[in-house]
């Protein structure tokens, strides 16, 4: 198995103002000072991107999105300080969702075993410590056969518990797969939320690399 990180993120769903979002602002109250810039700003009534260095933003009227690529062996929690310490700024700006998501691409010698793997169900419920989940799956017909192109495992929401972690597995070629493992928390009152994610993010991560290991291992 070869695996490489692509990157990972944080990601608000709200109400927001675009035009409030520059690098003045962000230096001005400490949000984030980069090295350099790499491309020039987009900066309008609706939407806002910005691209320094690693760290990339994205906030239109609702949605607010901060990436962090180039990240080699390790994600950091960067992005979720940074969106953080921009929200504590702006504490009143409606939010409803917020969450991360750990992104890589790997390859393996056989994709058989994996299929093997998320096609069993005491598995899929042990890697995820869960006692449900929703599956889903897309599969490719030819006159050799099929194919599977895409899986999606969910877990499930229960009473009191906001929190859900998604798992997208999409093949891009012949074993080879893109993963994107994310975790949100819905119907959150304010940004404060985002403390779960700062405080939980090595044992998220973790969660991630148990995941990857165990569906993509030997």
């Amino acid at each position: 198995m070869i695996k490489k990180n692509v990157f990972n993120n944080a990601v608000g769903i709200g109400k927001f103002n675009p035009a409030i979002l520059n690098l003045n602002f962000l230096k001005e109250n400490k949000i984030f000072i980069p090295k350099e810039e790499v491309s020039k700003p987009t900066i309008t009534p609706v939407m806002t991107h910005l691209k320094y260095d690693d760290i990339e933003f994205f906030l239109d009227l609702n949605r607010f999105q901060i990436t962090q690529k180039n990240i080699g062996d390790d994600f950091k929690d960067d992005v979720v300080k940074i969106m953080y310490n921009y929200l504590k700024i702006l504490q009143y700006t409606p939010i409803n969702i917020v969450g991360i998501n750990f992104v890589s691409k790997v390859d393996i010698e056989n994709s058989e075993n994996l299929i093997k793997k998320l096609e069993n169900n005491e598995n899929i419920l042990d890697v995820l410590g869960v006692k449900e989940y929703i599956y889903d799956s897309k599969i490719r017909k030819n006159e050799k056969g099929f194919e599977y192109l895409n899986w999606d495992i969910e877990t499930i929401q229960t009473a009191g518990n906001n929190l859900t972690k998604r798992i997208n597995i999409m093949k891009q070629d012949k074993d080879k797969y893109r993963i994107n493992y994310n975790i949100e928390i819905k119907d959150v009152k304010d940004f404060k939320n985002l403390i779960f994610f700062i405080d939980n993010f090595v044992t998220l991560k973790d969660e991630y690399n148990k995941i990857i290991n165990n569906f993509f291992g030997d």
